[in-house]
C-alpha cells in the first residue's frame, strides 16, 4: 500500500473522531436519558456528533481506496498490537482474572465491534477483491446500486430501524459495501473538487444535527447514539464519509508534514 500524507493524515483526524464520539456517546448523549434542554452542552454534543459519526465508515472507504491484500505478516501485525494494548489496559484498569479475555483477545470475545468486523473485512478481502476484479463497469455499479438502495437507502427511511436495519451499520456486510464503495472510487478514477466535497459534508452535517434535535423533542429523550440519525448505514453518514475522503484526497502537505505524519501513521489505528 502506497503512502499518501494526506490520507494517512486523514486516518489521524478520523481515530480523534471517534475518541470524541466515544465521549459523548458516555456522557451527555448517553441513550435514553432525559434531555437537558436548557442544556448548552447537550446541543454541542450533538453538533460534534453530526460532525464526527461519519469517522468509522470513511476509514473502512479507505481500506477500500488501497484495498486490503491480506498475508499472514499483515494478520499478525494487524493482530499483535491489538492484543499488547488490550494486556496493558487490563493490567492498567482491570486486573480481574475474569476481565483477562475480553481484553487480551477482544476480537474473539467480541468485546470491540468494531475490530472484530475489521479483521472479518481483512481477510475476507481477497474474495471480495477477486470478486469486483471479475467485473466490468455497469456490473460493478449495479451491484453498488442494489446494495446501497437496500442496506442504506431503506434503513435511513425508517426511522423504527426495524428488520435487518437493527445492526445500524456495525456488521461486516456494511463494511463490505463500503469497501466496495473505496474500491470503485480508486479503480474508475472517480473525483469531486474540494468545493464540491465540503458543502456536501456540511449540508450532511446540519441535516443529521437538525434532524437529530427535532426527533429529540418530539419523543422528548435523549436517544444518543440510537438516534436513527447516528447510524452507520443511514444515507447521511455515508454521503459525508464520502465527502470527507475527497476532502482529504484533494489536500497537499509540504515534505516536512509529509514525514512527521507518516512516521505517526502506524499508531492511528489503535487508538480506537
Amino acid at each position: 500500500m502506497n503512502r499518501q500524507s494526506n490520507i494517512e493524515l486523514l486516518r489521524g483526524v478520523l481515530m480523534l473522531m471517534v475518541v470524541l464520539v466515544h465521549l459523548t456517546g458516555n456522557g451527555v448523549l448517553a441513550c435514553d436519558t432525559p434531555i437537558p434542554f436548557t442544556e448548552t452542552n447537550w446541543l454541542i454534543a450533538n453538533l460534534f456528533d453530526s460532525l464526527c459519526y461519519p469517522a468509522v465508515n470513511c476509514f473502512i472507504l479507505v481500506s477500500g481506496y488501497f484495498g486490503l491484500r491480506p498475508t499472514f505478516r499483515k494478520f499478525l501485525k494487524l493482530d499483535i498490537p491489538i492484543v499488547v494494548y488490550g494486556i496493558l489496559l487490563w493490567l492498567l484498569f482491570d486486573r480481574h482474572l475474569s476481565g483477562g479475555g475480553r481484553y487480551c483477545f477482544p476480537v474473539l470475545s467480541h468485546s470491540y465491534w468494531f475490530l472484530k468486523e475489521y479483521v472479518l473485512l481483512f481477510l475476507a478481502a481477497p474474495i471480495i477483491n477477486v470478486f469486483i476484479e471479475n467485473l466490468n463497469r455497469r456490473q460493478f455499479e449495479s451491484v453498488l446500486t442494489i446494495a446501497i438502495f437496500l442496506f442504506i437507502v431503506i434503513p435511513s427511511l425508517s426511522v423504527s430501524r426495524l428488520g435487518f436495519a437493527d445492526s445500524r451499520g456495525m456488521d461486516f456486510f456494511s463494511f463490505s459495501i463500503l469497501y466496495m464503495i473505496g474500491r470503485y472510487i480508486k479503480l474508475m478514477n472517480v473525483h469531486f473538487s474540494k468545493k464540491t466535497a465540503i458543502l456536501l459534508y456540511c449540508v450532511c452535517s446540519a441535516l443529521i444535527f437538525v434532524l437529530t434535535v427535532i426527533l429529540a423533542y418530539c419523543f422528548g429523550v435523549n436517544k444518543g447514539w440510537k438516534s436513527p440519525f447516528y447510524a452507520y448505514n443511514n444515507i447521511f453518514v455515508y454521503i459525508q464519509a464520502i465527502s470527507l475522503f475527497f476532502i482529504f484526497n484533494n489536500f497537499r502537505l509540504n515534505e516536512k508534514w509529509s514525514h512527521i505524519i507518516n512516521w505517526l501513521s502506524p499508531s492511528f489505528f489503535y487508538i480506537y
